[in-house]
C-alpha cells in the first residue's frame, strides 16, 4: 500500500513536474485555495496541530507526547520518568478537536450567510 504522502501527492497533481503515473489518482482533489499556497504535506498538518495546541494552552511536553516525540533530557531522566501522559494527551486532542469543530462551524455560518 502507498504511503499517505504519496496519496496526498497524487491528489495535488498540478504541483508535480511529471507525466501522469499509471495506477495513480493524478488529480487535484486535495489542492487548497486553488493552489495559491502551494503543495502541502502531512507534516504541515502536524505542525499546524501542534501550533494550535500551543495556542490553546497545552504544555510543550504534552504536545511532544501527542506527536510521539522522545522525552527531552538526559538518558537518566528518560529512564526514570515513566508517566505516559495519557490523560493529558487525551485532553489535548479533545481541545484541538473542539477548536477545529468550532472553526468549521464558523466557516459554515459565513458561507451560508454569503449564499
Amino acid at each position: 500500500m502507498k504511503s499517505v504522502s504519496k496519496h496526498i501527492g497524487d491528489r495535488q497533481h498540478q504541483f508535480k513536474q511529471r507525466k501522469a503515473l499509471a495506477n495513480r489518482r493524478n488529480d487535484n482533489s486535495l489542492v487548497l485555495s486553488n493552489g495559491a499556497n502551494g503543495e502541502w504535506t502531512p507534516h504541515d498538518l502536524r505542525r499546524t496541530g501542534a501550533t494550535m495546541m500551543q495556542a490553546l494552552g497545552v504544555m510543550p511536553d504534552v504536545i511532544d507526547r501527542c506527536q510521539n516525540h522522545v522525552l527531552a533530557g538526559s538518558r537518566v531522566r528518560r529512564h526514570y520518568l515513566k508517566h505516559d501522559y495519557a490523560d493529558e494527551t487525551k485532553q489535548a486532542w479533545a481541545k484541538l478537536g473542539a477548536a477545529i469543530k468550532a472553526a468549521l462551524a464558523r466557516r459554515l455560518r459565513l458561507v451560508s450567510r454569503s449564499t
